[in-house]
């Protein structure tokens, strides 16, 4: 299994532990890796299908255009590769499609105007695609899979303006399919959403500005085309 905190050297790092022996192994800082700082994306990464590559978003804060990254990490061997690389953006945890073949994440683009929104990225070739932007009022979303790796689920809460929906976002390009959940709630963009094989059910984390942690399940919370 893998996970993120602080060890006995007082390391806030990402680590491997073995499930039957509880042994651990340090993998990487979570401030720093190959000159990349994580600012606000200190989280335990997306763990591919095959186990071994670990996915996680950094941002280059020494550039002078303050890149944003998507790498790789071979957990065996340690070996970082760069998937895809973004100027002038804040990106958040990328998420492993099932098939293991891309990764979706949402982002924000500086400029005038600003822009956020979801991208989705195939990680063999590094290409991009934005599937989609959602309003610059978005409180936060979470994002998650179908389990076809054919549509990328996200549950979004916004003030204003006011926003309650799921959003089933298609990979060919079609627009979003969607439907309103009232009182729902999402609070950590980094945080990921599970739909379960049958699609029925949808489950993510949540809290409030209290430090409460919550579990949200919502059952056929997929849009109906």
């Amino acid at each position: 299994m893998v996970s993120f905190g602080r060890d006995m050297q007082d390391r806030l790092a990402v680590f491997k532990i073995d499930a039957t022996t509880g042994n651990t192994t340090f993998l990487y800082n979570l401030f720093t890796v190959n000159g990349l700082s994580f600012g606000y994306n200190q989280r335990a990464p997306s763990v591919a299908p095959d186990g071994r590559t670990f996915y996680q978003s950094a941002r280059n804060w020494s550039a002078s255009d303050f890149d944003a990254m998507i790498f790789a990490l071979n957990s065996e061997t340690t070996e970082f590769r760069e998937v895809f690389r973004l100027r002038k953006t804040q990106l958040n945890l990328p998420v492993i499609s099932p098939n293991g073949h891309h990764v979706a994440a949402t982002f924000f683009a500086e400029g005038s105007p600003a822009r956020l929104g979801l991208l989705e990225v195939n990680v063999q070739t590094g290409t991009m695609q934005e599937l989609c932007t959602t309003p610059l009022g978005a409180k936060s979303s979470v994002v998650g899979w179908t389990p076809d790796s054919r549509n990328v689920v996200m549950v979004i809460v916004a003030e204003n303006p006011k926003m309650n929906e799921v959003w089933c976002v298609p990979l060919d390009g079609s627009p979003p399919q969607k439907s309103t959940v009232a009182g729902i709630n999402v609070f950590d963009g980094n945080a990921t959403l599970t739909t379960q094989s049958s699609g029925n059910r949808l489950v993510w984390t949540s809290g409030d500005n209290n430090l409460r942690t919550e579990i949200w399940a919502l059952e056929n919370g997929l849009p109906r085309k």
